[in-house]
């Protein structure tokens, strides 16, 4: 039949021609041989905006160079020749070229004559030199493969760091800086540390120094000024630019090019990750500089570190595996990862391991430790549990005794865990044979489980897994085929993986993996050894292996949405192993013990996916109480994720504060699926927003969502810039609950008639912080018998720092007599002008960021909390405060007057708020002096106990668990009704 002319065709038709025709993997073949180590997720998408202006194929049949060379009008057209032709071309009859590319996806000329190019410039004597160990093999082919990794450099005048740091898009892309230099650096004049050489046509590199000496800088008035770096933008150029400054250069011409103004923003990322930037041809540096900053959007990919290099535990269970262990422990010696602890594990083995490990262990490169059972459990989780226990490391390896691996196998999975939502890093894993050579069989499980994904890195949510092909089949068939983030396993799930003969493990990958991404990697590979000892081999006959995988099937159910392919596959698999190995000849027909109607058909209400959306981890109380909520539902057994609108900007105690049983998806996740698909990826039950950023950006864009929607107001909705408008009313038709801590914070709402049953206000809570601080009374010189005073707030506006430094100064003058201090906790701007307003008092001390409230709390006399803050509702450092029985000077805005207040009065004293800040200075002052009295603080004290107990974690989260269960069953009934 022939093709409709292209009126007839709609956009959606253009894609699917496209899709239909792409070829993905020979399109991936083609950047790894160009020296791109870490091809793109999205083959098609890359294609489309990048690789065609690159010269790459989008298939075999399909030369993008010759396309362009033979129609004008495709290239006028100023998109990809592939969509070109999907749209007009096929149309018009134009012909098609096949790609000179193989099918393996590289010229063949081409390639040798790079790698000759490549050969010329390597030293090889001098690469050997920086190696730590004599090295088997090509020294070029490792120098690709592992040194550049390592920072070695494959010659004295080729610096693989210098060229990576100065080469941003490069770093960011994965490629090979030695390799990328070769084929597209020395052209395009890159630069870099390699001098002129014989036998490349090269000329002296450009001094970037040079380049600035003469530029006139940016204008004085410019606010992006601050955040230009001219050294750093000078380095992409191979010249001065003509007639105007590196800063206008970049504004009229370098960013259209991708380059940035400073390392810390990336031009390509900023209008990849706003799309609205570069759809309206908008200068995204200037954007960011006058909006983006201002609305916390990241300017660099946070996760893109050259420096990510976590500890690694390394755990080793043996039993009985000693002619296995020198293999086992020389493919962990030799790790091309290096930041590794070792703990090996020995559950009363009867051969001699012990004297193997021992051995072995005398030759050791790392830190190890090591226990050894007299007395055997018999149970390998009970042996993974101990090495966990013992564990230091950020990340988990649990090695069997009887396997190996390839020597880059953590060198392939560790940079993943750079994105915090991953929990789990799979390898591709291998059968070997008793000896150790590999054999052939799991390429075919894999496929089973889902075809066509294997050869290419995939990064997916749990969810999306568990819909699938975690649900067919345990596609981590060996624990050491992958890592996982170290966190404290609840011991009902040990004890109930203990349970398990056979399908243990893939019962504890589902809690492991809780609300986070799986991100598999094909070219990290493990070998799962087959001898007669295995347990997994021997059990295809017996009940309690079709029990256990029953079993497991039911748990993914509780916690996950499992497709009707994955549901039909799995039962399909089982029950032909059950006819294979005859089973049914002891036990009877399968049908009869496994019903698929019996499986769960919608996930358990309580063991729903949680995504709890927040700024970041910035320090503030809206930031720290949804952190905070999301550790206690984590411990009370809920899946629960945080989605963070800026991850750029980190505070290391605040990540540190963070249960590792929760994943951390970025703003960038949402931007790249949408909305919609984001949640259904994740496999979102219900989403709980704590800032107005959330609702930006879910709703901006006129998004509706499935999911019910909870958000909690800290203030950030009442600011300017926050939702207003057509926003606003957005929100409002797709926010099922409203929960308000301050009848202020409902002031965004003025005029509009809202359904007040939507509308909740509930208290926030605060686990108790036990732990001991940095700083006390000594180590501050403060005497036992002095008043502190102590301040916490973040470093803004009408957050109360100079009314609490002026004020003190009143109070000292008023009584010299009395021996008190002033602690100022906190950072910002504000507190660099109350800084300068105490004029280096002795007795006012600036403390900056600490990170733990509750020990400073603990030897404060009173917590001076002068807010007048426009957002202000329920300040957590309240909380903190009268949980170490410290009372409380606050201010009467938002909620603080009801926190203090018990029905036998009030757990310390509130002022009332004062526009005049000389007046209210004088009213904190004089309030300030009822603390000097030992009897008004004691009785305050005596009142903070009851009070704390009203702002518990564990009552918060549950009352949130409640609503979100309110939520989702009024939206089952919505769609069940809609359904009807």
């Amino acid at each position: 039949m022939a093709e409709r002319a292209p009126g007839q065709r709609d956009r959606s038709e253009i894609r699917q021609w496209m899709v239909d025709r792409f070829d993905a993997a020979f399109y991936r073949r083609q950047l790894r041989a160009a020296g791109m180590t870490a091809p793109p997720a999205r083959a098609l998408k890359h294609y489309l905006e990048q690789g065609w202006q690159d010269g790459f194929d989008p298939a075999p049949d399909f030369s993008t160079n010759a396309y362009l060379e033979q129609h004008a009008a495709a290239r006028a057209a100023g998109c990809s020749p592939f969509e070109f032709h999907a749209a007009i071309g096929r149309f018009e009859e134009y012909p098609v070229v096949p790609s000179r590319h193989g099918r393996d996806g590289e010229d063949a000329d081409q390639a040798e004559r790079v790698m000759a190019e490549v050969r010329a410039l390597f030293d090889e004597a001098f690469y050997r030199a920086q190696l730590a160990e004599t090295i088997e093999g090509d020294p070029l082919d490792h120098y690709l493969q592992h040194g550049w990794r390592q920072g070695l450099n494959p010659s004295p005048s080729f610096d693989t760091a210098y060229y990576l740091k100065h080469n941003r898009d490069v770093a960011e892309a994965g490629l090979n800086p030695f390799l990328h230099f070769v084929r597209h650096g020395r052209a395009e004049r890159r630069p870099t540390m390699v001098v002129k050489a014989e036998h490349a046509s090269l000329s002296d590199p450009v001094s970037p120094v040079a380049l600035v000496l003469d530029d006139p800088g940016v204008p004085s008035n410019d606010p992006a000024g601050e955040f230009f770096d001219p050294l750093h933008y000078a380095s992409q150029l191979d010249a001065a630019p003509t007639g105007m400054s590196l800063y206008r250069h970049y504004n009229e011409i370098g960013w259209r090019r991708g380059l940035d103004p400073s390392a810390a923003f990336s031009t390509r990322y900023y209008l990849d990750t706003n799309p609205e930037v570069a759809a309206a041809g908008i200068n995204p540096f200037q954007h960011w500089v006058n909006y983006g900053r201002h609305e916390k959007r990241p300017a660099v990919a946070y996760f893109r570190s050259l420096t990510f290099a976590p500890l690694v535990s390394v755990i080793v269970p043996n039993f009985n595996h000693a002619r296995f262990l020198p293999q086992r422990f020389g493919s962990i010696f030799a790790q091309t990862y290096r930041n590794i602890e070792l703990i090996v594990l020995d559950d009363a083995s009867t051969d001699d391991s012990l004297a193997v490990i021992n051995r072995e262990l005398a030759d050791c490169p790392f830190p190890y430790r090591t226990a050894f059972n007299d007395i055997g459990t018999g149970n390998p989780f009970r042996q993974w549990e101990r090495g966990m226990e013992m564990a230091k490391g950020e990340l988990i390896w649990i090695c069997e005794s009887d396997d190996y691996a390839e020597l880059d196998f953590l060198e392939r999975l560790v940079p993943g865990f750079a994105e915090l939502s991953v929990k789990m890093a799979l390898g591709r894993i291998e059968f070997c044979r008793s000896d150790g050579t590999p054999m052939a069989g799991m390429a075919g499980f894999r496929e089973a489980a889902e075809p066509g994904i294997w050869d290419e890195p995939v990064s997916r949510p749990a969810a999306h897994w568990f819909h699938g092909a975690f649900a067919k089949r345990n596609i981590v068939a060996n624990v050491g085929g992958c890592v996982f983030r170290r966190q404290a396993v609840p011991p009902a799930i040990w004890n109930e993986a203990s349970r398990f003969r056979i399908a243990g493990d893939w019962y504890l990958y589902i809690h492991l993996l809780g609300g986070g991404k799986l991100a598999y990697s094909p070219d990290a590979v493990s070998y799962f050894r087959q001898h007669d000892a295995n347990t997994s081999a021997r059990n295809f006959d017996k009940l309690h292996y079709y029990d256990e995988c029953w079993q497991v099937q039911h748990e993914i159910r509780r916690h996950w949405l499992v497709g009707a392919n994955a549901t039909e596959s799995f039962v399909a698999d089982l029950a032909h192993q059950y006819a294979h190995f005859e089973v049914a000849a002891e036990h009877g027909p399968f049908d009869a013990r496994y019903d698929p109607r019996t499986l769960p058909a919608e996930p358990e209400p309580r063991a729903r996916h949680v995504v709890i959306g927040f700024l970041g981890f910035e320090t503030g109380g809206g930031e720290l109480f949804p952190l905070l909520l999301a550790n206690q539902l984590a411990e009370d057994g809920v899946p629960v994720s945080l989605l963070a609108v800026n991850l750029t900007d980190r505070n290391a105690d605040m990540v540190a504060r963070l249960d590792p049983r929760v994943a951390v998806y970025a703003r960038d996740d949402v931007i790249a699926a949408g909305p919609a698909a984001f949640l259904r990826r994740v496999g979102a039950a219900v989403v709980h927003s704590h800032s107005v950023l959330i609702e930006n950006l879910f709703f901006e864009r006129g998004a509706m969502l499935d999911q019910p929607y909870v958000v909690s107001m800290h203030g950030s909705h009442n600011l300017p810039g926050g939702v207003l408008d057509t926003l606003l009313f957005r929100a409002l038709r797709n926010v099922d609950y409203w929960v308000y801590t301050a009848e202020r914070n409902l002031d965004v709402f003025a005029g509009i008639p809202l359904d007040r049953d939507r509308f909740l206000k509930l208290p926030n809570g605060m686990p108790q912080d036990t732990r001991e601080g940095d700083v006390s009374r000594d180590s501050l010189g403060i005497g036992a018998d002095a008043i502190v005073f102590t301040f916490v707030a973040r470093g803004i506006q009408r957050k109360g720092w100079r009314v609490a430094v002026e004020a003190f100064k009143l109070l000292r003058d008023r009584h010299p007599e009395r021996e008190m201090h002033l602690l100022m906790i906190g950072e910002g701007r504000s507190a660099e002008t109350a800084k300068r307003l105490a004029d280096g008092a002795a007795a006012i001390h600036f403390l900056g960021y600490q990170s733990c409230i509750n020990a400073i709390y603990r030897f404060s006399d009173c917590a001076l909390v002068p807010t007048r803050f426009e957002g202000e509702s329920f300040p957590l450092c309240v909380i903190q405060a009268l949980q170490e029985g410290c009372p409380v000077l606050g201010n009467d805005v938002g909620e603080i007057r009801d926190m203090l207040t018990s029905p036998d009065g009030i757990a310390g004293a509130v002022t009332t708020s004062i526009r005049n800040t000389r007046a209210f200075t004088a009213t904190v002052a004089d309030t300030m002096a009822l603390f000097l009295d030992a009897a008004f603080r004691e009785r305050a004290a005596a009142l903070t106990r009851a009070v704390a107990g009203r702002f518990s974690m564990e009552k918060c989260a549950a009352t949130y668990r409640d609503l979100y269960d309110r939520a989702i069953a009024a939206h089952d009934s919505t769609s069940a009704r809609g359904a009807a």
